[in-house]
């Protein structure tokens, strides 16, 4: 069932923590609030928490619409740009 992970807007903001175990997969995409024809400058960055509770960037959601997570961690999605949010499915 999907679920909204960062509701769709134009300002910069973070998502709360999503947290994957181990052995779980997540699918994220982003989206925008009158459908899939996302804008082409809407950008989200996929932050990975380390042990320290500093967040990385290690991938961005745009161009590329969907990420598949694999592997257990705490995640967090930031809008960076554009009018867009993120779902889970």
């Amino acid at each position: 069932m999907p679920t909204n992970v960062l509701t769709t807007d134009s300002t910069n903001a973070d998502s709360s923590d999503v947290v994957v175990a181990a052995n779980e997969e997540l699918t994220v995409c982003i989206k925008d609030a009158a459908g899939p024809g996302v804008d082409t400058d809407a950008k989200v960055d996929v932050l990975l928490k380390d042990d320290g509770g500093l967040y990385f960037r290690v991938d961005q959601l745009g161009r590329n619409r969907m990420a598949l997570i694999v592997g257990a961690g705490t995640w967090r999605f930031t809008r960076v740009s554009g009018t867009c949010g993120v779902f889970s499915g």
